[in-house]
């Protein structure tokens, strides 16, 4: 989970593929937010299988440093 902030965050975890963004100030988006994966253990998997996907191809050393 992560807020809807500029600091590039929206980058790195994207809405309903690696989990969820909701705008600052939502308490209400944001409980909701974490209860849905918490209650959806597939969607867990889906967004863990995703995010590592992602990691291994954008965020290596090889991708970042060049």
């Amino acid at each position: 989970m992560s807020r809807n902030l500029p600091a590039r965050v929206p980058f790195v975890n994207q809405n309903g593929k690696t989990g969820a963004i909701v705008s600052p100030g939502d308490p209400d988006a944001l409980a909701k937010a974490i209860n849905i994966p918490l209650e959806n253990p597939s969607l867990r998997e889906k967004y863990g299988s995703y995010a590592k996907k992602r990691v291994k191809e954008e965020f290596t050393g090889e991708v970042n440093v060049n």
